[in-house]
């Protein structure tokens, strides 16, 4: 059985849920806290030269940390410069005998000119007393060679611990044991091991007991922060872990004070901005993915799991550990390209509209708020009624435009009283229905171009249509269950990303508005 210390990384991973802004009181809070638990390290956030506030665990310095954290004697403090990302050069930073923090982690990527920077940073700190951790971002993507290479660089700088970093959080066991081998056979006596770990395959908690179970002579240091708190599927959870180890009897942490972190401090977060298990995270974990990758997809709103899966399995090998935002866009849009010739299916619709009214439902909860007013323009201006992928309760639809696979599945055909308008990144299985080109509809020089009101519209521009009316089209909402008119049609969103999703449609209705005239029925955010 190892012999493990416990950090806690809530104060630096978890910022990546809030953008690092827990409030001054709060980061104190937690280190208090966190330090009355007995926990071995906590760690209180990033050192690093870039823009912040006092509310934000971010640091410039040894003294800010002194400033925001409760700091004591008795608890190791840790803090980490990341290579690439938030970096700070050491330099300036005092002895460790006079500083606030004992441990400085350094992160890095398998990149040449990185791995000699967190060298050169690790001497400077090493010299000034500090113990260094050095963590390769992605450990998981080192081949046996590159990291054997690796390891005879850290033999020579000797630091106080080497990382597994499994940032893709795809490890289970056999693999986890490959890189414990490996790095345990050929690492300098008295090189601890770190084990840092996301949890997209729900590994974390069974791999950090696999470590705890592993022997050797040689200490672990095994990360956590509380309720997992980290972007996407989380981290090992500071609360299990320590009631484990606390079971087996390699600990007596305080759970009391963990528990009242959680409590206090991170439950509060976690009700505004949640993180944990989700398929589409596990998914890229499968396909060795970056798990940006799977986000993107996710908040696109229109694929299957199913797709999600075969889009990220056609990613280039080489492109996986790191995001590429313009690789999944293109791959995304090719996905969905799928050339038809419309020509037949517009000049039909063009004969079907004539010079008639016409009324697009979207499915935002509006339409059941302002319901009376629709059906009153409904009965005074007999317009064709067009429905965006489905039938809404308490209305009947002349057409059913559909552009999203999720909602194409969703529907029975031949229960509903109604034509369909199908774009052609969908198989076209509805007979005699109106088959037009998906990529005709979109306007890639904008991020959510493929909207499926943004497509109606452009599809009725397309055919001379000079003014529709417009009901439902309401925006999007951090809290998913606002943003449409029945539970059944909820669809995973980025909170993050709401803003961004309603200013780019907002955008592209200013941009038609200069081609077709719409008039909204119901309030927007959009407008």
């Amino acid at each position: 059985m190892s012999k493990i210390q416990l950090l806690d990384c809530t104060l630096r991973d978890g910022g990546y849920i809030n953008n690092w802004h827990f409030g001054k009181d709060v980061i104190s809070g937690i280190c208090r806290s966190l330090s009355t638990s007995k926990l071995d390290i906590i760690e209180v956030g990033f050192l690093t030269d870039m823009p912040h506030g006092e509310d934000e665990s971010l640091y410039s310095d040894c003294d800010e940390i002194k400033e925001k954290c409760f700091c004591n004697d008795i608890s190791t403090f840790a803090a980490m410069i990341a290579i690439g990302e938030k970096e700070m050069n050491p330099i300036s930073m005092p002895c460790a005998e006079n500083s606030s923090i004992d441990i400085v982690r350094i992160t890095f990527h398998q990149d040449s000119s990185e791995i000699e920077k967190a060298v050169m940073y690790a001497r400077c700190l090493m010299d000034k007393g500090y113990k260094v951790c050095m963590q390769p971002v992605g450990t998981t993507s080192y081949t046996d060679k590159e990291l054997l290479e690796l390891i005879d660089r850290i033999n020579l700088l000797k630091p106080y611990a080497f990382y597994l970093v499994d940032t893709l959080g795809l490890l289970c066991r056999e693999e986890l044991l490959r890189f414990i081998y490996l790095m345990d056979y050929n690492l300098n006596d008295g090189i601890k091991i770190g084990f840092h770990s996301h949890n997209n395959l729900q590994m974390s908690f069974a791999n950090a007991q696999f470590i705890i179970d592993y022997h050797s002579k040689r200490e672990f240091i095994v990360d956590c922060s509380v309720y997992g708190m980290g972007r996407g599927a989380g981290n090992l959870c500071t609360e299990l872990i320590a009631q484990y180890t606390n079971n087996i009897g390699l600990s007596s942490y305080n759970m009391v004070s963990i528990y009242e972190t959680l409590d206090n401090y991170i439950y509060p977060i976690f009700l505004t901005a949640s993180w944990g298990y989700s398929a589409h995270y596990y998914i890229s974990a499968v396909h060795k993915c970056h798990p940006n990758y799977a986000a993107y997809l996710m908040n696109k709103q229109t694929l299957t799991m199913n797709q999600i899966d075969l889009v990220l399995k056609n990613i280039p090998s080489e492109k996986r550990d790191i995001f590429d935002k313009k690789l999944i866009e293109k791959m995304y849009y090719n996905f969905q390209n799928k050339p038809v010739d419309d020509h037949s299916s517009l000049d039909l619709l063009k004969k079907r509209f004539g010079k008639k009214n016409i009324l697009i439902l979207a499915p935002g909860q509006s339409i059941c708020k302002y319901s009376d007013k629709i059906h009153d323009f409904i009965f005074a201006n007999e317009p064709i009624v067009i429905s965006i992928n489905g039938i809404f309760e308490g209305y009947k639809s002349d057409l059913i435009f559909i552009s999203n696979s999720k909602r194409l599945y969703g529907i029975d055909p031949d229960s509903i009283k109604a034509e369909f308008i199908i774009t052609s990144n969908l198989p076209n299985v509805i007979l005699n229905s109106y088959y037009v080109y998906y990529s005709s509809l979109c306007d890639q020089a904008y991020n959510e171009s493929d909207n499926s009101g943004l497509m109606l519209l452009r599809l009725l521009r397309n055919i001379g249509i000079k003014k529709v009316y417009i009901a439902g089209f309401d925006g999007f909402d951090e809290i998913v269950r606002n943003n449409y008119y029945a539970d059944k049609l909820i669809n995973s969103v980025n909170s993050e990303n709401v803003d961004a999703k309603n200013q780019s449609i907002s955008e592209q209705f200013r941009q038609l508005k200069a081609e077709i005239q719409f008039e909204t029925l119901t309030p927007s955010k959009y407008f």
